[in-house]
């Protein structure tokens, strides 16, 4: 009779330099990857978008220029063009792109970016 055998034990695998050097290339390309993939997917950073218009030849007179014409001003919506058309119905003309400062909304800041946009001839 043949004596009893005892089980198998395997021994864990060794591994050599080829095989460290592989496993540490393989976690490099994984973080690589992350780190890539992390950048196309950041939240946008918020800009200040330049939104107003080139200044143009056709300039608008205040004292004239209905609503609609008005609202294409940069930073001039209807309310504040319904309010420069009302200024001028129960006050004076404006003379110059300062006057409009007299209008409830309308500061130096805006009244120096609409400059490029206003004519004051009658």
């Amino acid at each position: 009779m043949n004596p009893p055998t005892s089980p198998v034990t395997q021994q864990p695998p060794t591994l050599d330099g080829s095989d460290i050097i592989f496993k540490r290339m393989a976690v490099m390309v994984c973080l690589l990857w992350l780190i890539v993939t992390a950048g196309l997917f950041r939240a946008p950073q918020h800009r200040k978008l330049k939104t107003e218009p080139a200044p143009t030849t056709l300039r608008i007179n205040p004292n004239r220029a209905e609503l609609w014409e008005l609202t294409t001003l940069p930073r001039i919506g209807d309310t504040k063009a319904a309010a420069i058309i009302d200024h001028r119905n129960t006050n004076a003309a404006y003379t110059k792109t300062n006057d409009l400062q007299r209008v409830r909304g309308i500061g130096p800041k805006t009244a120096a970016r609409l400059e490029p946009y206003l004519r004051f001839d009658n």
